[in-house]
């Protein structure tokens, strides 16, 4: 793992990631006249869950926001999130209590993100019509998937969005990466896919990592570093990545859009509630 972060600048570009989609997030909010203070956390490195209670506390903030930048729902991502947020009021904080942000899977700006990335990627005098579109998403266990997981289902409806808005209707395939260990995962793998497409005799890829909302190691070296070894290996010769959506004005739009219908069910007094946006991500605090 040392070496592959040090293939991709020497360290995890997370944190600057996520510190830029809190500040554009907190720019457009103040925009709209909110007076919200946004923070983030993460599950697995400093700020963690409670850290964040914590700063809420402190702040005299009674409500918390929780806005997940996974955006779309598995019990494996978001439903950990929530359940180390609660876990963290439970021990820290228990007057604090939770209002529940939108779903923006299919907001339209979060769609035209992707859209504008994909266009991107694109060189100059080249088309995208020339490009196989290959939309790789994060794996998950087929148990999930047994247990009523919706997440395949919300990144399918994702895709086809994307697909609508860049008048796509062929030339593209959905796939899962970064399955580990000895469980079953749902199929078919981005690995799989890419020997399949090279079998084919396409030459002209154009990954979309669909379910990232920041280039991490899982982008910038697992897809543009390994998966392009071996396409370029399998005989595609123009192997390409768009880039995460990062903070394109489309996805903050998303964003700020989801708190704002969540404050609008708090009886029109976003002055007294607080805003925590968590994923791998975001978490916000406002009063």
């Amino acid at each position: 793992m040392a070496e592959r972060y040090r293939q991709i600048g020497g360290g995890s570009p997370i944190y600057p990631s996520t510190e830029a989609q809190v500040q554009a997030l907190q720019k457009e909010l103040n925009r709209r006249g909110h007076d919200l203070h946004i923070t983030y956390s993460f599950n697995y490195s400093r700020p963690l869950p409670e850290d964040t209670i914590r700063e809420a506390q402190n702040n005299n903030k009674t409500h918390i926001l929780p806005v997940s930048l996974y955006p779309h729902y598995s019990e494996a991502t978001t439903g950990s999130n929530m359940h180390y947020l609660e876990l963290a009021v439970k021990e820290n904080a228990p007057a604090v209590a939770f209002l529940k942000a939108a779903v923006y899977y299919l907001h339209p700006g979060y769609i035209e993100a992707f859209a504008g990335r994909i266009r991107e990627a694109v060189p100059k005098g080249k088309n995208l019509d020339d490009y196989y579109l290959l939309f790789s998403a994060h794996g998950l266990p087929l148990y999930f998937l047994k247990n009523g997981d919706q997440y395949p289902f919300q990144i399918a409806e994702t895709v086809g969005q994307i697909l609508a808005k860049l008048r796509r209707q062929d030339n593209w395939s959905l796939s899962y990466q970064s399955d580990v260990g000895p469980l079953q995962w749902i199929k078919p793998s981005t690995e799989k896919m890419l020997e399949a497409l090279a079998e084919r005799g396409i030459t002209k890829l154009l990954v979309v990592p669909v379910s990232f909302v920041t280039d991490h190691i899982e982008t910038l070296h697992e897809i543009n570093i390994e998966y392009r070894e071996l396409a370029e290996g399998a005989g595609i010769t123009d192997f390409r990545m768009s880039r995460a959506i990062e903070t394109h004005p489309g996805f903050i739009t998303a964003l700020a859009d989801s708190v704002e219908k969540a404050l609008g069910k708090t009886g029109g007094r976003p002055a007294a509630v607080g805003k925590a946006i968590q994923n791998s991500g975001i978490s916000g605090t406002g009063r």
